[in-house]
C-alpha cells in the first residue's frame, strides 16, 4: 500500500522541513504497520482535471481554464494529465498526455452542456484513472460551481470508488453551492487525503492553482504491506501520525477498500 502524505504547518501550507522516516507512524485498523517505502521527492503523478461545463459556468470558464493551465505549468514535467469536461454527461477531452499544448487545446475545446452531473463525472474519471494511469501516485482535481442535479451516482459511491482506486481528490467549489454539497465535497476530499477549496473570487483561482501544484510536489510517499484479506472484499481504516514535536498536521487517505485480494496491495 502506497500513501501520498502531506505535512502542513499551522497555516495549512506544506512544511518545508524534510522529516525523517522515524517521525511517522502508520496504523491500519489501529494496528501499527512497518514502513517499507519512504520517499521524499518530487514524484511524478497521474492527474485528472475534471471541469464543470454546465450552463452556470459560462462566464467563469476563461478564468478556470487559465488556472488549469497554470497548474499544469507548475507541476512536475513528468506528470501525465487527462482532461474531462461535464454537464449532464462526462466527456474525455484529452487522454493522458504530457503535452501542454494538447491539454490547453482540450481545456479550450469544452463546450457548455446543460445541468450538473458532478458525481457521475467523478465516477467516470476515477474509472478512467484506474484503467489507464501509469503512475503510482494519482490525483483528481475537480472544479465545479453547482449543486448536483443530474447524477445517478451518489457522493458515497464516489468516495468508495476513490478509495478503491487510491486516488487523492482535490475539490475547488465556485459560487453558491448548498451546504449539503459543500459538505460532500469536503468529505470526499478529506477521505482521500486531499482538500476542498472555496475561493471567494475568480481572481483567486490562479494563485490557488499554483499552490495546489506546489502542494502535490511537496509530499511524502510512504508504503507498507497490508495483511491479506483471504480474497474477500474489505474496507480498512488508515491513520498516519507524526511526532508531536513537529507541531504539524498530516493529511492522507483515511482508508481504502478492495474488491478482491491484492487489488490495492501496492507495493
Amino acid at each position: 500500500m502506497l500513501l501520498p502524505v502531506r505535512v502542513l504547518d499551522r497555516f495549512g501550507h506544506p512544511l518545508e522541513a524534510d522529516l525523517p522516516q522515524g517521525a511517522f507512524e502508520v496504523y491500519e485498523d489501529g494496528i501499527r504497520q512497518s514502513i517499507r517505502v519512504f520517499e521524499r521527492e518530487d514524484a511524478a503523478v497521474s492527474m485528472g482535471l475534471v471541469v464543470d461545463h454546465s450552463g452556470s459556468m459560462s462566464y467563469k470558464l476563461e478564468a478556470v481554464r487559465a488556472a488549469a493551465v497554470a497548474l499544469v505549468r507548475n507541476s512536475n514535467p513528468s506528470d501525465e494529465v487527462f482532461v474531462v469536461s461535464f454537464g449532464r454527461q462526462p466527456y474525455l477531452d484529452a487522454d493522458f498526455t504530457q503535452d501542454e499544448q494538447v491539454l490547453g487545446e482540450a481545456l479550450r475545446r469544452g463546450v457548455i452542456r446543460g445541468n450538473t452531473a458532478l458525481w457521475d463525472a467523478l465516477g467516470f474519471s476515477l474509472r478512467h484513472m484506474k484503467k489507464s494511469a501509469h503512475r503510482d501516485l494519482r490525483v483528481l482535481i475537480v472544479i465545479s460551481d453547482g449543486q448536483d442535479v443530474e447524477s445517478s451516482t451518489t457522493a458515497s459511491d464516489v468516495i468508495q470508488e476513490a478509495q478503491e482506486s487510491e486516488v487523492t481528490v482535490y475539490s475547488i467549489g465556485l459560487g453558491s453551492e448548498s451546504r449539503r454539497d459543500r459538505g460532500a465535497l469536503r468529505m470526499r476530499a478529506d477521505s482521500t487525503g486531499g482538500e476542498a477549496f472555496f475561493p471567494k473570487a475568480l481572481s483567486d483561482l490562479d494563485g490557488l492553482a499554483r499552490r495546489l501544484a506546489h502542494d502535490i510536489r511537496r509530499q511524502y510517499l510512504i508504503g507498507y504491506s497490508p495483511a491479506n484479506s483471504g480474497g474477500e472484499p474489505f474496507c480498512r481504516k488508515i491513520a498516519v501520525t507524526l511526532e508531536a514535536k513537529w507541531k504539524a498536521t498530516v493529511r492522507t487517505r483515511t482508508g481504502y477498500c478492495a474488491s478482491r485480494q491484492g487489488s490495492n496491495a501496492r507495493p
